[in-house]
């Protein structure tokens, strides 16, 4: 994957700069649980010997959202990278998400859909955001690579023909190492997790009902998106995964990982097809041509100069003119009673009917006279 990197990042145009834009999905459960010092205290003569506890419903438990978040390496863009939170229709009327996109700041948007898991049509809605979100003057000045994971959603060529059409180069993290090497995944989404719990037990404490409200969470993540993905440097975390010039700032995390001392040597040549099949899931069609839309074909040889015959070749023969022969003739069908009963029985009703419209002639017969 660094040497797809490599290749990526040498034929920047002149006049344009670097982006490095990283967009991943996390699930965010609407329980966030409980801390140190949340006592209940319950008038009971076994209440030392049960554990405390806390009411909270079975629904509240399994409620989850999605956050399709992205950052990149410059922190005067971040404020335009496009922020969507998917909530499932039955967890949020449409009243709250008109108020909560109000309330929201400019580049996060909620989502009110029939699931709360991301696709690939939403994904399409982000990217296209995200052009708006920087304009078409930012966008002549930017040479954006897109780093998405493996997942299915993320396979599909119609992403890739959209990076293809705005000048974007697209690069996918190798299936089941995003934990190693995406931005979001490494660095940003565990203070994500940690801010949001210590502002949810918080805001449940001075609630009277002690409970939060759907609309109240999602203010929730607006604040730990502006504190978190808003408030952080994220260049440092590219060139740390090797996502640098030469992969010369890889941290030492990664390297000891790979068993490796110093950084590894990696190659600038354009990825293989062999080699993007270690990248890609399995049983999965890799759009190649759509990755990498200049690659070179390669040259056809000019024709081997045949010398010439020692001897001169003969006149070629005509070819003989085959009269056509008659077809063979064709056996007649197997029959048997049936068949042949059947065959029988549109012959047999003509007949009847060729009968039925000639009128006959009535037999005379004289009358006798009495004697």
């Amino acid at each position: 994957m660094w040497q797809w990197y490599n290749f990526v990042t040498t034929d920047i145009p002149a006049g344009k700069t670097l982006l490095r834009v990283n967009i991943d999905e996390t699930s965010v459960c609407f329980w966030q649980g409980s801390a140190k010092g949340t006592v209940l205290l319950k008038k009971s003569r076994y209440a030392r010997e049960l554990a405390p506890v806390q009411p909270v419903s079975r629904t509240e438990q399994r409620t989850y959202l999605t956050h399709v978040a992205c950052v990149c390496d410059r922190p005067d863009l971040q404020p335009r990278m496009p922020q969507f939170i998917i909530v499932n229709a039955k967890s949020i009327k449409v009243i709250d998400t008109s108020l909560c996109n109000v309330d929201a700041p400019p580049n996060v948007f909620v989502i009110r859909a029939k699931s709360a898991w991301n696709n690939t049509f939403l994904l399409m809605q982000l990217l296209l955001c995200l052009t708006k979100l920087l304009g078409p003057e930012l966008m002549a000045t930017l040479y954006v690579v897109l780093f998405l994971d493996a997942s299915r959603l993320h396979l599909p060529p119609c992403i890739v023909r959209f990076c293809n059409a705005h000048g974007w180069r697209y690069l996918l993290i190798p299936a089941k190492l995003t934990w190693f090497l995406q931005v979001l995944d490494t660095h940003a989404f565990r203070f994500y997790k940690q801010l949001l719990r210590t502002l949810y037990i918080s805001t449940r404490g001075a609630s009277p009902t002690g409970s939060v409200t759907i609309s109240a969470f999602i203010h929730l993540l607006f604040t730990v998106i502006l504190r978190v993905l808003q408030g952080k440097r994220w260049s440092g975390a590219f060139d740390k995964n090797g996502f640098s010039t030469r992969q010369l700032e890889t941290s030492k995390f990664i390297l000891q990982h790979l068993e490796l001392q110093n950084t590894p040597c990696i190659s600038c040549a354009q990825p293989s097809l062999e080699q993007l099949r270690l990248i890609f899931p399995k049983n999965c069609q890799i759009p190649y041509r759509a990755i990498f839309p200049k690659a070179k074909a390669m040259l056809a040889l000019p024709p081997a100069h045949l010398p010439a015959p020692m001897h001169p070749l003969p006149a070629p023969l005509r070819p003989r003119v085959l009269f056509a022969l008659p077809p063979p003739p064709v056996p007649p069908p197997p029959t048997t009673r049936s068949m042949a009963k059947a065959a029988a029985r549109p012959q047999l009703s003509q007949a009847a009917a060729s009968s039925s419209a000639v009128p006959r002639a009535k037999p005379f017969f004289p009358r006798r006279r009495p004697p």
